[in-house]
């Protein structure tokens, strides 16, 4: 028989509390240890009491605190939770920054092209923001205050401040208040563009492109003015409302301006391409070309086999300076070194009348001859019907379709009396354009056809030094000597 053995006593532990508060008074955390040995046990009552001491004041979790001191008591160990928490403040929305010019979305083969019979237009903008002057193109809206929180110590929680990384406006960039929104505004036509470095936003008057535009590149459409580094390839399109300013050379490509369009280089068209300008157009030389262009025309070396209109001046001088083949036209002044060649390359020139203005008339007269098409046609429907009055012995649904073909025929009648008038004005003012006149610095050679207002000529032998013009009171053109 073993003997007994007295049982083990350790040293007397009062139960007591410890806590901390979180650096940001969000949390509170207890750790309870039991009384032992016939130590002071844990009251629950007294632990809430040294919490509301503490001044713990808000979010405390008096059932979790009387659940830690139980188990803690139960278990006979220390015991740590979480016994307090804060209620966290609540964002406000956002600041919302929206961008309200977008580029135009490159284009699919629609119904009906046909991709390997290569029927489909490939052609689409390149990613250029236009913006017009007096444009909203951005918008800001001010974020909305949040809701504040409470620490564990009845604190308030101020909400976090909204990130706000809106761009800054800058050049040509205004701004206008309107309650919470803030409206940007372009205060001149250009391209928009962000800095993302510097955060800020603004409106550029210049597209600079850089290497060469082509159709893979796609087209390049700019309000402003336009400068490419490169050369304009074949099929590429280029349309600015400014002025075009092309480094390289242009091929069978389109460009339209509002203003210039200057090519450092030459124009190779391979009479397919067109360049037309509002204003001027200067170029090293142009070969199987059309131009077209608002005022002036300046080929510094020669034209060959082009085709060439300007409301100003053709001026050829610098270099060979030939015009030899196609048509070239000017309002005022062909000013030329060599006109024609001596292989009788078949060579017009065309001075004293406005290419716009003919072409106005031209196509006056196709809208005129339409019109008359189309009265022609309904006087064959409708014949001595001329008024409701006499549609009375129609049935209804019948005499409704006769009195509107009626009413179509007579406003066909007075648009084709509008169009007279339109033509009209504009004979009235090519025949009010000044005489124009050609001046050749060198050989105007054989075979040449020139126009000057309503005379016309084919030159019968060669000419050097000269002027031709028309001398309105014999109706032919006059070749002086050039001074």
């Amino acid at each position: 028989m073993r003997p007994s053995q007295s049982p083990t006593v350790g040293p007397r532990v009062d139960g007591r509390v410890e806590f901390e508060v979180s650096d940001d008074s969000m949390t509170v955390t207890m750790t309870v240890t039991p009384g032992m040995h016939g130590g002071t046990p844990l009251e629950k009552s007294a632990v809430l009491e040294q919490l509301r001491d503490a001044g713990i004041a808000h979010g405390l979790d008096e059932d979790r605190v009387r659940s830690l001191v139980a188990r803690c008591a139960e278990l006979r160990k220390s015991l740590t939770g979480i016994v307090a928490t804060g209620t966290p403040p609540e964002p406000g929305s956002p600041v919302r920054f929206e961008i309200l010019v977008h580029p135009a979305d490159r284009p699919t083969a629609l119904e009906g092209e046909d991709e390997a019979a290569g029927t489909v237009d490939y052609h689409f903008e390149a990613p250029i923001l236009n913006v017009h002057e007096g444009q909203e193109v951005a918008r800001r809206t001010a974020p909305t205050e949040g809701t504040p929180g409470t620490d564990v110590l009845g604190r308030p929680v101020a909400p976090p401040p909204p990130e706000d990384r809106t761009p800054r406006p800058m050049l040509r960039i205004a701004t206008k208040e309107d309650r919470a929104i803030t409206r940007y505004i372009a205060t001149e036509a250009g391209e928009l563009r962000f800095d993302e470095a510097h955060n800020t936003i603004t409106v550029v008057t210049e597209y600079i492109h850089k290497g060469d535009v082509t159709v893979a590149r796609g087209d390049i459409v700019f309000v402003r003015d336009v400068a490419i580094t490169g050369d304009v390839m074949e099929g590429a399109a280029v349309r600015a409302g400014g002025n075009v300013r092309v480094v390289g050379h242009v091929g069978a490509a389109t460009i339209e301006a509002g203003g210039k369009i200057t090519v450092s280089q030459g124009i190779a068209g391979g009479g397919r391409g067109l360049v037309s300008a509002g204003g001027d157009v200067d170029a090293a030389f142009a070969e199987n070309a059309v131009i077209r262009a608002g005022g002036d025309v300046i080929i510094r070396k020669g034209v060959l086999s082009s085709d060439i209109s300007a409301s100003g001046s053709v001026t050829c001088t610098q270099g060979k300076g030939y015009i030899i083949g196609g048509i070239t036209r000017a309002g005022r002044l062909i000013e030329v070194r060599r006109l024609g060649a001596p292989t009788a390359i078949e060579t017009q020139v065309m001075v004293g009348l406005d290419w716009a203005l003919l072409e106005r008339r031209e196509e006056l007269r196709g809208r005129m001859n339409w019109t008359v098409e189309m009265i022609a046609k309904s006087d064959r429907v409708l014949g001595p019907l001329t008024s409701e009055d006499q549609l009375t012995r129609f049935p209804p649904d019948i005499r409704s379709n006769i009195a509107k073909a009626i009413k179509q025929r007579a406003v066909l009648g007075d648009h084709l009396k509008e169009l007279h008038a339109e033509v009209n004005a504009v004979q009235a003012d090519l025949a009010a354009s000044p005489p124009g006149i050609i001046k050749v610095s060198g050989e105007a050679y054989l075979g040449v056809k020139v126009r000057a207002g309503d005379a016309q000529m084919t030159i019968a032998d060669t000419v050097k030094y000269c002027t031709m013009a028309e001398n309105r009171e014999s109706g032919e053109i006059a070749i002086g000597a050039l001074s």
